[in-house]
């Protein structure tokens, strides 16, 4: 009976329809930012096999012959399919992660799971194409007779190596999903910078600041801040004029304040004009970057701001 199964025509793929909807809620669960625990559950076992059986369907579209099987022909078990598609899976999704951090997305889980998952549907498409070239005779059939009946005869005959390896494998997925559950994402930080724009493209540049601010012209100076605390943050902005003796703080005075929310990931840069409220040399231009509101009875100071950024300018009463 399992010859006239394995003789019967093949389908085009129901196997490839369930790892196109796999590919397909991966997809849609990074592009909305679903996280709830059947989501992530789902999405975890999907990301560590589904990519990697749809290229395993697409490198062997063939059915497995008993007793003359060949992988050279495209020829594999079933169990076979299964083991390679978890180890493929195991070594492509850490490199598409790696890939992603060298792009201006950065390596932000919602475009990693979207990545996943278009990359499982591309593959799942191109293998869908070259099994349909396959006689259906040859064509690898996914139904569970065919494979029940002729794949586990050959792991009564001696396929006690493929087992230990799907075990291995299956250990070895396990302890990937737990380590990256329970693995810290990394340090959590917002970069603040003060830069200048450069004349001839209007591009930022970390220099060229200014030696002397003139009362009675405008200076724009570029305040950049970028949010990678893992979550939308709300920041506000305080611009003060110092002058010192030596360490010792004499006056400060607050030129400018303002609040900006930004979303993970995401970069604010706004240009800021100075306008001096008093004249005087080595005075401290500090901009102050705190989470939140700042409180009326906060002291307003480098050691008291979540980040700080200063350059020293002198202010002279006249124009030279």
């Amino acid at each position: 009976m399992a010859d006239r199964l394995v003789e019967r025509p093949g389908f085009l793929g129901s196997d490839l329809i369930l790892i196109a909807i796999l590919g397909l809620s991966i997809t849609v669960q990074g592009a909305l930012g679903i996280e709830t625990v059947s989501s992530v559950l789902l999405g975890v076992s999907a990301i560590l096999f589904a990519p990697g059986y749809a290229i395993i369907a697409l490198l062997f579209p063939k059915s497995a012959s008993p007793g003359s099987r060949t992988w050279a022909n495209g020829e594999i078990t079933i169990v076979e399919r299964m083991v390679l598609g978890i180890g493929v899976s195991t070594f492509l999704v850490p490199l598409l992660g790696i890939g992603l951090g060298y792009t201006p997305l950065g390596m932000q889980p919602t475009f990693f799971v979207t990545l996943v998952g278009s990359v499982t549907l591309f593959f799942t498409v191109l293998a869908a194409v070259r099994r349909q070239t396959i006689p259906p005779s040859e064509r690898f059939d996914p139904r569970v007779l065919h494979w029940t009946a002729s794949q586990l005869k050959g792991v009564r005959d001696g396929s006690v190596v493929t087992v230990l390896l799907v075990v291995g494998l299956v250990i070895a997925t396990a302890g990937i999903g737990v380590t990256a559950a329970t693995t810290d994402p990394g340090e959590e930080f917002t970069a603040f910078s003060v830069t200048t724009a450069d004349p001839t493209d209007s591009t930022s540049v970390a220099g060229d600041y200014p030696d002397e601010i003139l009362l009675e012209e405008d200076t724009q100076l570029q305040v950049g801040i970028t949010n990678r605390e893992g979550e939308q943050t709300s920041y506000t902005v305080v611009v003060l004029l110092e002058s010192f003796d030596g360490k010792e703080r004499q006056s400060s005075s607050e030129l400018d304040r303002y609040s900006v929310t930004i979303v993970d990931g995401g970069s604010v840069q706004r240009a800021h004009t100075v306008i001096p409220d008093r004249v005087g040399e080595d005075l401290r231009l500090t901009y102050l970057l705190y989470k939140g509101e700042v409180s009326a009875d906060t002291e307003l100071n480098a050691d008291s701001a979540y980040r700080s950024v200063h350059i020293w300018v002198d202010v002279p009463s006249e124009s030279a």
